[in-house]
Parts: structure tokens; sequence; C-alpha cells
């Protein structure tokens, strides 16, 4: 893992159109608010955040591709301008996931620290407001996508069983 200062401001500039977490800012706000992140560079098959470990930071992916697992199994991909690690940062839990590269490629990251968090909320309360806000919007977008695949899988699991009589096939009219 490699350690940068600040991110390029074009580089930035793009991400910040792009991404959830950095609307609704105004100019000054936003600068002020990525002068808390560093930029971080992961290598390939790096691990991020291992499962169950502390919550003190979160993620805005800039380049490459992360995934999700929870134990053995892939439960997402995180790509460029998604967010990942605000969950454990909100709440102090651990981790709920752990995060890994996947791919060939290193993973470039900005990352916020719970102390940038809660500096932020001590010092700027709009700031802070617009970004919680942010954040709950990504966790409300995520929550709505959860609710419709448990709802797909309880109606897969209540769906009635085809008889087949072996003449026609199980989904012949």
């Amino acid at each position: 893992m490699t350690q940068k200062k600040s991110a390029s401001s074009a580089a930035l500039a793009g991400i910040m159109q792009r991404s959830t977490l950095f609307g609704g800012f105004h100019i000054q706000s936003l600068r002020d608010l990525l002068r808390e992140f560093r930029q971080v560079t992961y290598g390939p098959s790096d691990m991020v955040f291992e499962e169950g470990g502390e919550s003190e930071s979160m993620l805005v992916l800039l380049a490459g591709t992360l995934g999700v697992f929870r134990g053995n199994r892939q439960i997402a991909v995180i790509t460029p301008v998604d967010i990942v690690g605000e969950m454990g940062l909100i709440s102090g839990s651990p981790r709920s996931a752990a995060v890994q590269v996947i791919g060939d490629e290193n993973a470039i990251v900005l990352e916020m620290t719970a102390k940038a968090l809660k500096r932020i909320h001590r010092d700027d309360s709009d700031t802070a407001a617009t970004l919680f806000w942010n954040i709950a919007a990504v966790l409300s977008q995520r929550l709505d996508v959860a609710n419709k695949a448990v709802a797909e899988l309880l109606e897969a699991a209540q769906a009635p069983a085809v008889e087949d009589d072996g003449k026609h096939g199980p989904h012949s009219c």
C-alpha cells in the first residue's frame, strides 16, 4: 500500500461530478472537505478491509476494482466513484465484510478517517450535514437494492412447484 497526501484536482473534479458523496457542496466547502481525504494506492490482491476488523475509515474508489466478501463469497463489486466503509465509519461497528482489490490493476482510493469525520462534524456543521445526507443517500440506495433482492428470493422460495407429467415438460403451454 502506497500513501499520498492528495489527489490531482483534475482527477478529483471528474470523481466529484459522478459521486453521490460529493453532491450538493458549495465549491469552498468541497475544497475544504477534500483536504480531509488522503490518496492511497493498493496493489493487486491487497486486502483493504478485514471482515470483523475495526472501522476507522471510508473510501472513495478512484481507479481499479474492489470486491466485497462475506466469508469466502463475493457479495459486491466496487467500481470507480463508489464508496465503501461508510457503514462502519458511521456506526463504529466492526467491518461487516472484507474488501480486497480484484483484477490485475492497482486500486486508488481517497480515504477519510473517523478522526477527520469527527473534525468536520465539530468544525463545520454545514459540510457535515451535507456529507451525512449524502452518505444516507448511498445507504438508502443500497438498502433498496437489498430489499429488492430479498423480495425476489422470498418470491422464488414461495413459487409453486410445476408438475412435470413427462409429456410436455414443466414449461409447456
